[in-house]
């Protein structure tokens, strides 16, 4: 199913533990614990009654992140994460009269995240984690919690068993996900959902925490006669305090002091580390690539000194200011200050972001998920199988014919519009991973599909474009929901800038996408022979798998002999038997096997298609198969759900194998029956004579 960032989930144990156990953590040395008490989990009881302005959404929205190396706007990075919890981009807010005006409310992926962030507690009520089999909770000691055999949960109901949870899942973490049953992926999804939640969940901490400066004689010439400070105001004069601790150390007889000292940066340290999950600081330095995180804006400050970090100071400080109007908002119900707040933070991390050069292309990547082209494609396109359904009900009627058209390519218009937005987003070309070879394979299925049908006008392939460009894109769908990851993520330096490489990836997917076209309307000539024996209509259907499989032919060939340039480019030689290579040369090797059986006169339009619908199966064995079986330089991770896909898959098109046997069993018989019955009509006339 989805990968797990290994590394990632191994840092997100110790908060998983420490949510797990906020008592333990308060009842232990208050100085030296401070920061783990202040944040704990269930330490911020701030209730939010009020809907957040638009204004404020709109800001959050436009917030660059940096995650995985990639500058993205805080909208993908909620819609993402939400999506891998709860496996939909919305959460419910449980209807209640404690929460106000927000009960039964939908929440959106930003919202939920403000709420995560700013008011946690009231979000760990919300039903956010999808358990899909309630045996999990059984193996982890919460089956007295478990509602349906696959429903959602609130952060609130899986807390007692986090640290069991975390127990059994760390052990997994090492073994592949294809050697662990099915209950071991889910625990270790889970766990890995629940160190991601945390993450988000502790993104405000430093904001909102205070750092008491008491009696410290060196704390209070820093700071002055204050009980306690910001996060801020101490990373300011991280430097100072460093150098004074350094000098206590020295001085045997001002133990307390060195303690005092000691104490305020290691809870600062502590806090900013659990604040540093979700990225929001660019650096200073133009050089450095990778964003700052909290904690590491400490070894800024102390190699650089506090001047050269006003700008970084200065956003924490504008975070801090959100924080409180939170706070505010919350007992006042009155969302005005919130909304300047966070208009404000968000408008400085912009600015800082651009003098870098950076997330120009912020603003049109919400305007991508906002818009939603994708969605509205697949919308169409199922319109246009709806009216192509009724066109070959209504033969003679010609406008469900005009409304397949115009949903078709209004359809297709959306699809390929939404491709544009992410070719500019990622300055890359249409396509460069398997989620955006199935963009791919669904526009090229559905303009030539209709180029086609301008050729033969006999509907068949504009209805074969609408059916199978609306599965494509709905296994697209699919694809996103289940992986629930970033479909725009930062490419490997192999594979980012490289010309053979862009044209080898763009042929041999649209060489995927005609011998799927091939297939499908050779599925439709096979199922359609059990109903009709019309020569014509089936001429004309033989003919466009055969014009196609040339025309993917000709791409797949192409492409597969490019990937050998670039591979001769990238690793030193043209071909390698890799798996992946392997299953090109076997798609361009069955297209010939199909086009030369034909022309030799070894099969006509019943066998050709027939080895079309093998052909899917090819197809889709290079085009997935290969990534799931673990080995060779195309191998990106096994994957339970795809591969459970794919098997369907086989399924299907072993079906429509045997469905079109039975009508070739039934098309011998009837030309039996008819040859039988023109022998007898001879001998019974003569016989009446």
């Amino acid at each position: 199913m989805r990968a797990l960032p290994v590394v990632r989930a191994v840092l997100g144990a110790a908060v998983l533990l420490w949510a797990a156990a906020p008592v333990a953590v308060a009842q232990s040395d208050p100085q030296a614990d401070h920061a783990h008490a202040m944040a704990g989990a269930g330490g911020d009881r701030m209730p939010r009654t009020f809907a957040y302005t638009p204004a404020t959404i709109a800001a959050f929205e436009r917030l660059p992140i940096q995650e995985s190396g990639r500058v993205k706007p805080f909208l993908t990075y909620s819609r993402f994460l939400l999506l891998r919890l709860a496996e939909r981009t919305s959460v419910a807010v449980p209807d209640e009269p404690r929460f106000g005006d927000l009960a039964g409310a939908s929440l959106e992926p930003v919202s939920w995240a403000l709420d995560v962030m700013l008011y946690p507690a009231q979000a760990d009520e919300y039903p956010t984690f999808l358990i899909p089999d309630r045996d999990l909770l059984d193996r982890v000691g919460l089956g007295e919690a478990a509602k349906r055999k696959r429903d959602r949960y609130s952060f609130n109901d899986l807390r007692p068993g986090i640290e069991r949870i975390a127990q059994e899942a760390r052990p997994l973490l090492d073994k592949e996900e294809k050697v662990r049953d099915r209950l071991q992926n889910q625990l270790v999804y889970l766990y890995r959902d629940l160190s991601d939640y945390m993450s988000l969940r502790t993104a405000f901490t430093a904001a909102r925490a205070p750092f008491r400066v008491g009696d410290s004689e060196v704390l209070r010439s820093v700071f002055g006669d204050v009980s306690s400070v910001r996060f801020a105001d101490g990373a300011r004069n991280y430097g100072q305090l460093s150098t004074q601790f350094m000098r206590l150390r020295s001085d045997q007889e001002r133990e307390a002091e060195l303690q005092a000292v000691g104490d305020f940066l290691r809870q600062q340290r502590e806090v900013a580390d659990l604040s540093s999950y979700v990225i929001w600081l660019p650096p200073s330095d133009q050089r450095t690539e990778a964003w700052l995180d909290l904690d590491g804006v400490f070894g800024e400050i102390g190699r650089d000194g506090p001047a050269a970090h006003g700008t970084q100071l200065q956003a924490i400080e504008l975070q801090q200011n959100v924080a409180d109007a939170a706070a505010r908002a919350s007992t006042t119900s009155d969302p005005t200050a919130l909304e300047a707040a966070a208009t404000t933070f968000v408008d400085h991390v912009r600015r800082m972001t651009s003098l870098r050069g950076e997330g120009s292309h912020v603003d049109m990547e919400v305007t991508y998920y906002r818009v939603k082209w994708l969605y509205w494609a697949l919308i169409l396109l199922v319109i246009g199988c709806v009216t192509a359904a009724v066109s070959w009900a209504f033969v003679k009627s010609r406008w469900p014919m005009w409304l397949t058209w115009s949903a078709v390519g209004s359809g297709t218009v959306m699809l390929v519009v939404g491709i544009v937005y992410r070719c500019i987003i990622r300055q890359r070309p249409p396509i460069s991973t398997l989620y955006e070879t199935f963009l791919a394979v669904a526009a090229g299925i559905a303009i030539v599909g209709m180029v086609v049908e301008v050729l033969i006008r006999r509907r068949i392939a504009l209805s074969a474009a609408a059916y199978l460009g609306a599965t494509t894109l709905w296994l697209a769908d699919r694809y996103e929901f289940m992986r629930g990851e970033d479909t725009m993520p930062q490419l490997q330096a192999v594979l980012d800038t490289n010309f053979y490489l862009s044209i080898h990836v763009t042929t041999v997917t649209l060489g995927y996408m005609a011998s799927l076209l091939a297939g499908g309307v050779g599925a439709v000539y096979l199922i359609g022979r059990l109903f009709s024996d019309d020569v014509g209509f089936f001429q004309a259907v033989g003919r466009i798998v055969y014009g196609v499989l040339c025309f993917g032919l000709l791409l797949s060939l192409f492409g597969t002999i490019m990937g050998g340039i670039w591979a001769n480019d990238s690793w030193g030689r043209f071909w390698g038997w890799d798996p992946k290579e392997n299953g090109a040369l076997m798609i361009v090797l069955w297209q010939l096997l199909i086009l030369h059986g034909r022309m030799g006169g070894y099969w006509r339009n019943w066998g050709m298609s027939m080895l079309a619908v093998i052909g899917n199966m090819i197809v889709a064995f290079s085009w997935f198969h290969v990534n799931l079986m673990g080995v060779g330089l195309h191998s990106y991770g096994f994957d339970a759900g795809l591969k459970s896909a794919v098997v369907t898959f086989y399924w299907t098109q072993g079906a429509i194998l045997g469905l079109g046997f039975v009508a070739w069993l039934l098309m011998r018989t009837r030309a039996e029956t008819a040859r039988l019955r023109a022998d007898a009509t001879p001998a019974t006339s003569s016989g009446g004579a």
